[in-house]
Protein backbone atom coordinates (compact mmCIF):
# COMPACT_ATOMS: atom_id res chain seq x y z
CA UNK A 1 0.00 0.00 0.00
CA UNK A 2 1.49 3.40 -0.97
CA UNK A 3 2.28 5.90 1.76
CA UNK A 4 -0.12 8.75 2.39
CA UNK A 5 2.11 10.43 4.99
CA UNK A 6 -0.51 10.36 7.75
CA UNK A 7 2.24 10.27 10.40
CA UNK A 8 4.57 12.77 8.76
CA UNK A 9 6.59 14.55 11.43
CA UNK A 10 5.30 12.34 14.25
CA UNK A 11 7.51 10.63 16.81
CA UNK A 12 6.25 7.24 17.93
CA UNK A 13 7.48 4.78 20.56
CA UNK A 14 6.56 1.11 20.18
CA UNK A 15 7.24 -1.57 22.79
CA UNK A 16 7.68 -5.25 21.98
CA UNK A 17 8.98 -4.19 18.57
CA UNK A 18 11.68 -6.80 18.07
CA UNK A 19 9.35 -9.01 16.05
CA UNK A 20 5.73 -9.75 15.21
CA UNK A 21 3.12 -7.03 15.57
CA UNK A 22 5.44 -4.46 17.12
CA UNK A 23 7.89 -4.75 14.25
CA UNK A 24 5.04 -4.48 11.74
CA UNK A 25 3.69 -1.35 13.43
CA UNK A 26 7.14 0.25 13.46
CA UNK A 27 7.80 -0.40 9.78
CA UNK A 28 4.34 0.83 8.80
CA UNK A 29 4.70 3.99 10.90
CA UNK A 30 8.01 4.83 9.25
CA UNK A 31 6.46 4.30 5.82
CA UNK A 32 3.84 6.88 6.79
CA UNK A 33 6.50 9.44 7.74
CA UNK A 34 7.07 8.84 11.46
CA UNK A 35 10.36 8.63 13.27
CA UNK A 36 10.23 5.69 15.66
CA UNK A 37 11.73 4.41 18.87
CA UNK A 38 11.59 0.63 18.85
CA UNK A 39 11.99 -1.17 22.14
CA UNK A 40 12.21 -4.76 23.28
CA UNK A 41 13.66 -6.70 26.18
CA UNK A 42 15.79 -8.65 23.68
CA UNK A 43 18.59 -6.55 22.19
CA UNK A 44 19.48 -8.45 19.02
CA UNK A 45 16.09 -8.46 17.25
CA UNK A 46 15.12 -4.89 18.09
CA UNK A 47 18.51 -3.54 17.05
CA UNK A 48 18.16 -5.46 13.79
CA UNK A 49 14.73 -3.90 13.19
CA UNK A 50 16.10 -0.39 13.77
CA UNK A 51 19.13 -1.03 11.57
CA UNK A 52 16.92 -2.29 8.76
CA UNK A 53 14.69 0.78 8.97
CA UNK A 54 17.66 3.15 8.99
CA UNK A 55 19.33 1.39 6.06
CA UNK A 56 16.11 1.79 4.07
CA UNK A 57 16.13 5.56 4.64
CA UNK A 58 13.85 5.79 7.67
CA UNK A 59 14.80 6.92 11.15
CA UNK A 60 14.63 4.52 14.08
CA UNK A 61 16.24 4.34 17.49
CA UNK A 62 16.51 0.98 19.24
CA UNK A 63 16.37 0.92 23.04
CA UNK A 64 16.54 -2.26 25.08
CA UNK A 65 14.03 -1.99 27.90
CA UNK A 66 11.99 -4.06 30.36
CA UNK A 67 8.43 -2.74 30.55
CA UNK A 68 7.87 -4.50 33.88
CA UNK A 69 10.46 -2.20 35.50
CA UNK A 70 9.43 1.37 36.37
CA UNK A 71 12.93 2.83 36.05
CA UNK A 72 13.56 1.03 32.76
CA UNK A 73 10.37 2.54 31.31
CA UNK A 74 11.40 5.99 32.50
CA UNK A 75 14.81 5.63 30.85
CA UNK A 76 13.22 4.40 27.62
CA UNK A 77 10.99 7.46 27.37
CA UNK A 78 13.90 9.72 28.31
CA UNK A 79 15.92 8.25 25.45
CA UNK A 80 13.05 8.96 23.07
CA UNK A 81 12.78 12.57 24.25
CA UNK A 82 16.54 13.06 24.04
CA UNK A 83 16.48 11.91 20.43
CA UNK A 84 13.26 13.50 19.18
CA UNK A 85 12.30 16.19 21.70
CA UNK A 86 8.84 14.79 22.46
CA UNK A 87 6.51 11.90 21.79
CA UNK A 88 3.43 12.12 19.62
CA UNK A 89 2.44 8.47 19.90
CA UNK A 90 2.93 5.47 22.16
CA UNK A 91 2.00 1.91 21.23
CA UNK A 92 1.92 -0.39 24.25
CA UNK A 93 2.44 -3.61 22.32
CA UNK A 94 4.64 -5.71 24.62
CA UNK A 95 2.77 -8.79 25.80
CA UNK A 96 3.02 -12.35 27.05
CA UNK A 97 0.90 -15.46 26.45
CA UNK A 98 1.25 -18.93 27.91
CA UNK A 99 -1.99 -20.95 27.64
CA UNK A 100 -2.96 -23.14 30.59
CA UNK A 101 -6.09 -24.95 31.74
CA UNK A 102 -7.81 -22.86 34.42
CA UNK A 103 -6.68 -23.92 37.85
CA UNK A 104 -3.35 -25.35 36.68
CA UNK A 105 -1.49 -22.05 36.31
CA UNK A 106 1.59 -21.35 38.39
CA UNK A 107 2.10 -18.23 40.47
CA UNK A 108 5.07 -17.24 38.33
CA UNK A 109 3.10 -17.55 35.11
CA UNK A 110 0.14 -15.55 36.40
CA UNK A 111 2.46 -12.82 37.60
CA UNK A 112 4.28 -12.76 34.26
CA UNK A 113 1.04 -12.09 32.38
CA UNK A 114 0.08 -9.28 34.74
CA UNK A 115 3.59 -7.79 34.97
CA UNK A 116 4.00 -7.42 31.22
CA UNK A 117 0.40 -6.84 30.18
CA UNK A 118 -0.85 -4.59 32.96
CA UNK A 119 2.13 -3.05 34.74
CA UNK A 120 4.06 -2.71 31.49
CA UNK A 121 1.22 -0.84 29.82
CA UNK A 122 0.57 1.33 32.86
CA UNK A 123 4.23 2.17 33.53
CA UNK A 124 4.88 3.11 29.92
CA UNK A 125 1.72 5.21 29.73
CA UNK A 126 2.59 7.23 32.84
CA UNK A 127 6.07 8.03 31.58
CA UNK A 128 4.97 8.48 27.98
CA UNK A 129 2.23 10.91 28.96
CA UNK A 130 4.71 13.43 30.31
CA UNK A 131 6.71 13.24 27.06
CA UNK A 132 3.63 14.10 24.99
CA UNK A 133 3.45 17.59 26.45
CA UNK A 134 -0.34 17.74 26.27
CA UNK A 135 -0.85 16.37 22.78
CA UNK A 136 -0.61 12.82 21.49
CA UNK A 137 -2.13 9.39 21.10
CA UNK A 138 -1.71 6.30 23.27
CA UNK A 139 -2.63 3.00 21.63
CA UNK A 140 -2.88 0.09 24.03
CA UNK A 141 -2.80 -3.41 22.58
CA UNK A 142 -5.48 -5.56 24.12
CA UNK A 143 -7.04 -8.74 22.73
CA UNK A 144 -10.30 -10.36 21.81
CA UNK A 145 -9.42 -12.69 24.70
CA UNK A 146 -10.64 -9.96 27.08
CA UNK A 147 -14.16 -11.35 26.57
CA UNK A 148 -12.98 -14.67 28.02
CA UNK A 149 -11.30 -17.60 26.25
CA UNK A 150 -10.58 -21.10 27.48
CA UNK A 151 -7.00 -21.81 28.52
CA UNK A 152 -6.23 -18.07 28.54
CA UNK A 153 -7.50 -16.88 31.90
CA UNK A 154 -4.35 -15.00 32.94
CA UNK A 155 -3.93 -13.47 29.49
CA UNK A 156 -7.60 -12.47 29.39
CA UNK A 157 -7.34 -10.92 32.86
CA UNK A 158 -4.36 -8.84 31.79
CA UNK A 159 -5.98 -7.71 28.55
CA UNK A 160 -9.25 -6.92 30.32
CA UNK A 161 -7.33 -4.68 32.68
CA UNK A 162 -5.69 -2.96 29.72
CA UNK A 163 -9.13 -2.27 28.24
CA UNK A 164 -10.34 -0.81 31.55
CA UNK A 165 -7.23 1.37 31.78
CA UNK A 166 -8.01 2.61 28.27
CA UNK A 167 -11.55 3.61 29.27
CA UNK A 168 -10.39 5.28 32.48
CA UNK A 169 -7.59 7.32 30.92
CA UNK A 170 -9.73 8.33 27.95
CA UNK A 171 -12.43 9.52 30.33
CA UNK A 172 -9.96 11.45 32.44
CA UNK A 173 -8.13 13.20 29.61
CA UNK A 174 -11.30 13.71 27.60
CA UNK A 175 -12.85 15.37 30.63
CA UNK A 176 -9.88 17.69 30.91
CA UNK A 177 -10.50 18.92 27.40
CA UNK A 178 -6.92 18.32 26.27
CA UNK A 179 -5.54 16.67 23.18
CA UNK A 180 -4.49 13.29 24.60
CA UNK A 181 -6.39 10.34 23.11
CA UNK A 182 -6.28 6.82 24.54
CA UNK A 183 -7.61 3.93 22.49
CA UNK A 184 -6.93 0.22 22.20
CA UNK A 185 -6.37 -2.23 19.38
CA UNK A 186 -7.28 -5.93 19.59
CA UNK A 187 -5.20 -7.47 16.81
CA UNK A 188 -5.37 -10.88 15.19
CA UNK A 189 -2.19 -12.09 13.54
CA UNK A 190 0.20 -14.96 13.09
CA UNK A 191 3.05 -14.15 15.48
CA UNK A 192 5.39 -16.21 17.66
CA UNK A 193 3.14 -15.44 20.64
CA UNK A 194 0.01 -16.36 18.71
CA UNK A 195 1.64 -19.58 17.58
CA UNK A 196 2.23 -20.45 21.22
CA UNK A 197 -1.50 -20.13 21.78
CA UNK A 198 -2.57 -22.14 18.74
CA UNK A 199 -3.44 -25.23 20.76
CA UNK A 200 -5.73 -23.19 23.02
CA UNK A 201 -7.48 -21.51 20.11
CA UNK A 202 -8.08 -24.77 18.26
CA UNK A 203 -9.28 -26.45 21.44
CA UNK A 204 -11.91 -23.74 21.86
CA UNK A 205 -12.89 -22.92 18.29
CA UNK A 206 -12.13 -26.27 16.66
CA UNK A 207 -10.49 -26.73 13.30
CA UNK A 208 -7.13 -25.21 12.44
CA UNK A 209 -6.14 -21.84 13.83
CA UNK A 210 -5.37 -19.53 10.93
CA UNK A 211 -4.29 -15.93 11.35
CA UNK A 212 -3.15 -13.28 8.85
CA UNK A 213 0.31 -11.64 8.79
CA UNK A 214 1.01 -8.95 11.44
CA UNK A 215 1.09 -6.15 8.86
CA UNK A 216 -2.63 -6.53 8.16
CA UNK A 217 -3.30 -4.96 11.58
CA UNK A 218 -1.08 -1.92 11.04
CA UNK A 219 -3.66 0.35 9.31
CA UNK A 220 -5.81 0.41 12.48
CA UNK A 221 -2.84 1.41 14.64
CA UNK A 222 -1.72 4.02 12.11
CA UNK A 223 -5.21 5.51 12.08
CA UNK A 224 -5.38 5.70 15.88
CA UNK A 225 -1.93 7.33 16.04
CA UNK A 226 -2.70 9.86 13.34
CA UNK A 227 -4.64 13.12 13.38
CA UNK A 228 -7.29 11.37 11.29
CA UNK A 229 -8.65 9.84 14.52
CA UNK A 230 -9.12 13.10 16.41
CA UNK A 231 -12.38 12.81 18.32
CA UNK A 232 -11.97 9.03 18.66
CA UNK A 233 -11.26 8.31 22.33
CA UNK A 234 -11.72 5.41 24.72
CA UNK A 235 -12.44 2.86 21.99
CA UNK A 236 -11.36 -0.76 21.50
CA UNK A 237 -11.02 -1.68 17.84
CA UNK A 238 -10.57 -5.27 16.67
CA UNK A 239 -9.45 -6.44 13.26
CA UNK A 240 -10.13 -10.16 12.86
CA UNK A 241 -8.89 -12.39 10.05
CA UNK A 242 -7.42 -9.36 8.32
CA UNK A 243 -10.91 -8.54 6.99
CA UNK A 244 -13.42 -7.94 9.78
CA UNK A 245 -13.23 -4.58 11.52
CA UNK A 246 -15.07 -4.53 14.85
CA UNK A 247 -15.80 -1.83 17.42
CA UNK A 248 -16.04 -3.65 20.74
CA UNK A 249 -18.61 -2.88 23.42
CA UNK A 250 -17.77 -1.38 26.81
CA UNK A 251 -18.80 -2.57 30.28
CA UNK A 252 -21.89 -0.77 31.48
CA UNK A 253 -24.92 -1.14 33.74
CA UNK A 254 -27.49 -3.20 31.85
CA UNK A 255 -30.85 -1.46 31.48
CA UNK A 256 -32.71 0.11 34.46
CA UNK A 257 -32.11 -1.28 37.95
CA UNK A 258 -34.69 -3.12 40.02
CA UNK A 259 -35.34 -1.02 43.12
CA UNK A 260 -36.43 -1.96 46.65
CA UNK A 261 -35.88 -0.29 50.01
CA UNK A 262 -34.14 -3.48 51.18
CA UNK A 263 -33.27 -6.87 49.72
CA UNK A 264 -33.50 -10.41 51.09
CA UNK A 265 -32.04 -13.54 49.53
CA UNK A 266 -35.54 -14.50 48.42
CA UNK A 267 -36.05 -11.07 46.83
CA UNK A 268 -32.86 -11.51 44.84
CA UNK A 269 -33.97 -15.00 43.80
CA UNK A 270 -37.30 -13.63 42.54
CA UNK A 271 -35.51 -10.84 40.69
CA UNK A 272 -33.42 -13.38 38.82
CA UNK A 273 -36.31 -15.76 38.17
CA UNK A 274 -38.68 -13.03 37.02
CA UNK A 275 -36.34 -10.62 35.24
CA UNK A 276 -32.61 -11.24 35.15
CA UNK A 277 -32.52 -14.78 33.74
CA UNK A 278 -33.82 -13.47 30.46
CA UNK A 279 -31.10 -10.81 30.48
CA UNK A 280 -28.05 -12.92 31.34
CA UNK A 281 -25.15 -11.77 29.19
CA UNK A 282 -23.11 -14.01 26.89
CA UNK A 283 -19.53 -14.71 27.86
CA UNK A 284 -16.53 -16.06 26.01
CA UNK A 285 -17.83 -14.96 22.63
CA UNK A 286 -16.12 -13.04 19.87
CA UNK A 287 -19.16 -12.91 17.60
CA UNK A 288 -20.44 -9.59 16.32
CA UNK A 289 -23.60 -9.43 18.40
CA UNK A 290 -24.94 -6.18 19.75
CA UNK A 291 -26.21 -5.35 23.23
CA UNK A 292 -29.69 -6.69 22.39
CA UNK A 293 -28.22 -10.03 21.33
CA UNK A 294 -29.43 -9.55 17.79
CA UNK A 295 -26.92 -10.90 15.33
CA UNK A 296 -26.59 -8.54 12.38
CA UNK A 297 -25.61 -9.54 8.90
CA UNK A 298 -22.04 -9.21 7.76
CA UNK A 299 -21.37 -5.78 6.30
CA UNK A 300 -18.74 -5.54 3.59
CA UNK A 301 -17.19 -2.07 3.69
CA UNK A 302 -16.48 -0.64 0.27
CA UNK A 303 -15.19 2.96 0.34
CA UNK A 304 -16.30 3.40 -3.26
CA UNK A 305 -19.94 2.94 -2.28
CA UNK A 306 -19.88 4.18 1.33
Amino acid sequence: MPSTGVLQGKHVLITGAGRGLGEAYARAAVTEGARVVVSDINAEPVEAVAASINEAGGEALAVVSDVTDWDSCEKLVAAAVERFGKLDGLVNNAGYLNPAVAGTETEADIRRHIDIGVYGTYFMSVHGLAAMQGSGSIVNVTSGAQVGLRMMSAYAAAKGAVASLTYAWANEFGGQGGDIRVNAMAPHASTPMMDAGTAAYTKYFGGQAVAPPPATNAPVVLYLLSDLSKGVNGQVVRLANGRELHLMTHPQVLDRPLTRDSWTVQDVERAFDDMFRDRLQPYGTLTNTDARLVEPGVVVFDPATA
